[in-house]
């Protein structure tokens, strides 16, 4: 039903939440009629439990790396034009502005004005490939954090000109 769009995700918690008294009532009244499935529904409840507390997939650990990097290599946070608000979190950056992702033209408009020598750019699995873009508005890949899902966090600078 959710993936036809029938029924919207907060509606269909609100019916979760407020029907647990009744699957608690019969679960239990479950439990007293057939007493050997006690053991199965601890261990079903148990391991229902353990899922929601560990982690099973790789981490997003190319925002930490490219935080660090950003942290090391970057003494004034003002000139770096950033997409990501995790990246910026992990690099100690609390109260740098963080720009809209994926908006083009704003990236085209920093790269123009000079303001900025590094540019730290989100990109999904989704998007297009950014390291084709770049060139074309005058920017090259200084390093690239990439997540194994294909997401990837990209530093840029400015093209040198040739004089």
């Amino acid at each position: 039903v959710l993936d036809q769009q029938f029924l919207a995700g907060r509606y269909v918690s609100l019916v979760l939440l407020f029907s647990t008294p009744f699957v608690a009532i019969g679960l239990n009244s479950t439990i007293r009629r057939f007493p050997r499935w006690r053991s199965v529904a601890v261990a079903l409840a148990l391991l229902l439990m353990l899922s929601n507390v560990i982690s099973t997939g790789s981490g997003k650990t190319h925002f930490v790396d490219a935080g660090r990097w950003l942290a090391d290599n970057v003494t004034d946070s003002t000139m770096v034009y950033i997409d990501s608000e995790r990246t910026a979190y992990h690099a100690g950056w609390l109260k740098t502005t963080i720009a809209k992702r994926n908006d083009k033209a704003a990236i085209e408009q920093a790269v123009s004005s000079g303001k900025y020598e590094l540019f730290a750019l989100e990109t999904s699995h989704n998007d297009p490939l950014i390291e084709n873009w770049l060139p074309l508005i005058g920017l090259h890949v200084i390093k690239q954090f990439k997540h194994p899902s294909g997401d990837s966090l990209v530093v840029a600078g400015p093209t040198k000109k040739q004089p």
